[in-house]
């Protein structure tokens, strides 16, 4: 038999009888046992949480209105049982800034790539914003249809105007002109009868106020590829 060999059981050997011996021997070992049980124990929690870290899923820091670009500081990364995580969730904080939401955000909501237009529209309404004219002179605002049917007949960058029909006369009423469609809601979506339009600010102002007291409809008086 080896030395090697000889010297390992004789190391088990001393260390048995040391447990089976009262006093300062016998203390030791069960101290040295036990920071290795507790150093096996840390090592096996840290691999599992490795592999079964919560995913990551891009929240709003703070509150956001529809036709708002997000910006860095309105979002951060929040990690959350794979169970919660919303379908479509946005995960990354790139796929995020720049971006333009369709609806009104709250405060901790998870972000979603339905609540975002298209990175191409995206940049076509910042370009727009930045190149012709101040983006405090207009606006978006959402609009929910009267007569939600008429949403597959509209496409981003169509040009309508927002009308009522005045309680008292019957007739219509033309609340704003020359908007532009920014969003149509899908079909199939929360969102289904509602439509987001970029107006000056005045008229935003004033279809947003007509939306609360009022049935509203769209006319489609131009067709555009891009805002």
């Amino acid at each position: 038999m080896s030395p090697k060999k000889l010297s390992s059981r004789d190391g088990l050997a001393a260390m048995l009888e040391a447990l089976r011996s009262p006093g300062y021997q016998r203390t030791l070992a069960l101290r040295r046992f036990l920071a290795a049980t507790l150093v096996l124990i840390a090592v096996a929690s840290l691999v599992t949480s490795t592999f079964s870290r919560d995913p990551s899923v891009v929240t709003l820091t703070s509150p956001v209105e529809a036709g708002s670009v997000i910006s860095e500081e309105d979002v951060r990364i929040t990690h959350v049982p794979r169970d919660l995580m919303p379908h479509n969730a946005v995960t990354l904080i790139d796929d995020a800034v720049g971006r333009v939401v369709v609806a009104h955000g709250s405060e901790g909501q998870f972000l979603t790539s339905v609540q975002l237009l298209g990175e191409e529209y995206s940049a076509a309404y910042v370009s727009q914003i930045t190149d012709d004219f101040p983006a405090d002179d207009h606006t978006m605002v959402p609009i929910k249809l009267a007569e939600p049917d008429i949403i597959h007949l509209l496409h981003q960058g169509a040009t309508v105007n927002i009308v009522s029909t005045n309680s008292n006369t019957g007739t219509p009423d033309i609340i704003a002109t020359g908007g532009r469609v920014v969003f149509a809601g899908e079909t199939d979506s929360s969102d289904a009868e509602t439509v987001l339009i970029l107006l000056p600010e005045e008229m935003a102002n004033a279809a947003a106020a007509a939306s609360l007291t009022a049935p509203l409809t769209v006319i489609l008086t131009e067709s555009h590829k891009n805002i």
